[in-house]
């Protein structure tokens, strides 16, 4: 029985042209691929305007959370840990010294974030 199928099926595509059969196997790759890459890209072009602005307003609110972090731990480190706040204070200046709380507590939001986003879409 399959010999006679395989057998039609052999004679059918020998009388294809070969054009026909370049389509035909076009058509298979594409959509075993298209099958393939769908569960890897699976959020990839859907919503771009809505992801672009959702990412803005990640940025302006982590820049935000940032600086009052910044300034927090400024605070903190000058009220408890006052020889070392001194030491850094005089070794880097003070507007430094905040520049570097506020770029390492930005970059702690964003970790974070691609931390979870990586669980997410890990799960």
């Amino acid at each position: 029985m399959i010999d006679k199928i395989f057998a039609r099926e052999l004679r059918r595509l020998q009388r294809l042209p070969e054009r026909s059969l370049y389509r035909q196997t076009l058509k298979a790759s594409r959509s075993l691929e298209r099958g393939l890459t769908q569960g890897m890209s699976s959020g990839a072009g859907q919503g771009g305007p809505h992801k672009v602005a959702v990412e803005v307003l990640w940025l302006l609110g982590a820049a935000m959370a940032a600086s009052v972090l910044g300034f927090v731990l400024f605070y903190l480190i000058g009220a408890f840990l006052l020889e070392e706040f001194t030491a850094l204070a005089l070794g880097l200046g003070v507007a430094k010294f905040y520049f570097v709380l506020v770029a390492s507590c930005f970059l702690g939001i964003y970790l974070t974030r691609l931390t979870v986003w990586a669980m997410k879409n890990a799960f």
